[in-house]
């Protein structure tokens, strides 16, 4: 039996409740708060659209951003909704370097939305993971692809999968990572490509360690030589017109590839050099199955729980480089209490652990329309000046908070200015 027919029985729990609020501004109480310096540390790439375009509100629906929490590395992919409660992304996303499937409380998927600062943006963990059943790591990129089954279903549309004859047609790919090596962006980038022949390929896509498959893949190529994939756009889409009104997904991006500099292989992120894709011609059945069958066991909702929120205390779940804690009171219509703690980056390669500790019985946050939102002011410091957060949080469904952290700091010194675009979080009921 395929493995990923195994989570089929633990499914129907998984149904759960979504919507829309808007936000409503409050004035907090006075946060006390904390945080250390470290010492520069290299950053780990991420896949992204190199030479692209700004993604335009109302664009790519079905786009969707993924998030792995590995220790104190955080991963980031790119994927597609295939179904309400399915994304679709690359298999190395779902599994780590020894070909072990990572464990699904530790992603956070965002869709909605081409930035993830909107306040539409939403957020679902994941409960199961499925990985092409053929795809092996160390041998070939064939089959390079993960199903993420959301626990909380998404009101994004779902792209069409197709499988064809793309060979010579223009290509979009979309990703949500650096826009150059080293700059990662908060709103999706999109380029174009021309896809190209099967032995084209095979000549100039294969490396010394793996050959190109052309019955498996698929590669692209920007004719003007100023749009590629870069190290960690994978999951993300390669995207044909199937029709005038119809765009679909022909390929899955797996990798780039990369060159060899004084003996050492190096991400080179060059326009001059083609993306390989997994071929929705190869895993096309596959993915139709598990649609076909998962798919329908959930589906979106507009029904919001009861404006009061579950009283008691929350922690953030699936994170290991940030915590946030909330306590709700006991008429479920106020956070009475705000713990955040998170782990972000500076100029000039610093990193900066602040902690926020904020609201009381006597000032309180309210609830309303069930969202909390408000933007906290930080103290200067012998170490900052004057810092913001904002802060986000969306009682959605019974016994969960879905909500997101920005911060900035102005750090006196080197550091520079310290900062988090968007941090995502979920977080679950654990007392009363």
């Amino acid at each position: 039996m395929p493995r990923w027919l195994s989570v089929i029985a633990c499914i129907a729990s998984f149904i759960a409740l979504s919507g829309t609020a808007p936000l409503v501004m409050a004035q907090p109480a006075g946060p006390r708060f904390g945080g250390h310096w470290s010492l520069p540390r290299k950053q780990r790439a991420h896949a992204a659209i190199i030479g692209g375009t700004p993604a335009a509100d109302g664009t790519f629906p079905w786009l969707a951003h993924v998030e792995d929490f590995r220790g104190q590395d955080v991963y980031g992919c790119s994927g597609t909704v295939v179904a309400p409660n399915l994304v679709l992304t690359a298999g190395h996303c779902a599994e780590n370097e020894t070909e072990v499937e990572n464990p699904a409380s530790g992603f956070v998927v965002e869709t909605g939305a081409v930035d993830r600062n909107a306040p539409e943006a939403q957020l679902s963990l994941v409960s199961a993971l499925m990985v092409f059943p053929s795809y092996v790591r160390s041998r070939n990129d064939d089959g390079d692809v993960a199903l993420l089954l959301l626990s909380t279903p998404t009101t994004a549309p779902a792209i069409t999968l197709l499988a064809g004859e793309p060979e010579g047609k223009p290509a979009t790919v979309a990703g949500w990572g650096h826009s150059t090596v080293n700059d990662p962006p908060a709103r999706l980038q999109w380029g174009t490509q021309t896809v190209q022949s099967g032995e084209w390929c095979e000549q100039h896509a294969s490396t010394n360690s793996e050959a190109f498959d052309a019955s498996a893949q698929l590669c692209a190529l920007s004719t003007s030589e100023e749009t590629t994939t870069c190290s960690g756009d994978s999951g993300g889409p390669l995207i044909e017109e199937a029709s005038p009104s119809v765009e679909a997904e022909v390929g899955v991006i797996d990798q780039v590839i990369s060159v060899s500099r004084e003996g050492e292989e190096t991400v080179n992120c060059a326009a001059s050099l083609p993306d390989e894709f997994a071929s929705v011609g190869f895993i096309g059945s596959w993915a139709d199955t598990a649609i076909s069958v998962l798919g329908p066991l959930a589906s979106p909702s507009a029904t919001l729980m009861p404006e009061a929120a579950t009283p008691g205390r929350y922690v953030s779940v699936g994170a290991r480089g940030h915590k946030i804690e909330a306590r709700v009171s006991g008429d479920g219509l106020h956070v009475v209490h705000l713990l955040v703690t998170a782990r972000i980056n500076c100029q000039h390669g610093y990193e900066d652990e602040p902690e926020v500790d904020a609201f009381s019985y006597g000032a309180s946050l309210p609830v309303r329309n069930h969202v909390a939102t408000t933007p906290i002011e930080l103290p200067a410091s012998r170490y900052a000046r004057t810092g913001r957060i904002g802060i986000y949080l969306r009682f959605g469904r019974p016994g969960y908070i879905e909500g997101r952290v920005r911060i900035r700091i102005p750090a006196k010194g080197r550091a520079g200015l310290c900062y988090a675009q968007a941090i995502p979080f979920i977080a679950r009921w654990v007392s009363s």
